[in-house]
């Protein structure tokens, strides 16, 4: 494989089953788009930098989680059960909930970090399954497995030598299989 597509939907593009059966049928148009990256849902981060800020009154707190599964599993509802993914979600949002406990103490850029990337983190399992429902071989990677950076959370730097080793040795074998989705963190 000399050249591949990439795609990149954003928030908007992955809001709902709908805008993300949009996004399927782009994919399904142009088959040699084998890299997909997306954002989170529409609104998830913005619900996710709320808890990195500290969420001192428990009942607000609760209100975003729940809103936080809420937005994941009415698009999983309109999808075959895959418990795999149900799993994967329902872990994603426990880690939400331990980090916005963190945050609500001390936040800081560690734990924003680890937040806002887990919007990602959870579209990116579900629009997978979705692509696998639709007849294309799609499999989830997890970008943080070939993206490196330097330590300086909020404002990390990629060390791009490596991260462009790992990408042509990683990434780029598996996009010449299948199609690959993950996430623009």
């Amino acid at each position: 494989m000399n050249a591949l597509t990439v795609a990149k939907f954003g928030g908007t593009s992955v809001a709902d089953y709908a805008a993300m059966t949009n996004c399927a049928s782009v994919i399904k148009g142009n088959l040699d788009t084998r890299l997909v990256v997306i954002s989170a849902c529409s609104g998830v981060t913005n619900l996710l930098v709320e808890l990195a800020n500290g969420v001192a009154d428990l009942e607000r707190q609760k209100a975003l989680l729940t809103q936080l599964a809420d937005i994941h599993f009415s698009i999983l509802k309109q999808l075959p059960d895959n418990p795999s993914v149900s799993a994967a979600v329902n872990q994603i949002l426990d880690d939400v909930a331990t980090f916005a406990a963190a945050a609500d103490t001390a936040p800081s850029d560690k734990i924003t970090d680890s937040l806002v990337a887990c919007g990602e983190l959870m579209s990116t399992h579900i629009f997978t399954h979705l692509l696998n429902t639709q007849g294309l071989d799609a499999v989830r990677f997890d970008v943080r497995d070939v993206l490196k950076t330097d330590d300086v959370y909020g404002k990390a730097a990629p060390d791009l030598i490596e991260t462009s080793h790992h990408a042509q040795t990683v990434l780029r074998p598996l996009c010449e299989e299948k199609v690959v989705v993950t996430q623009g963190l």
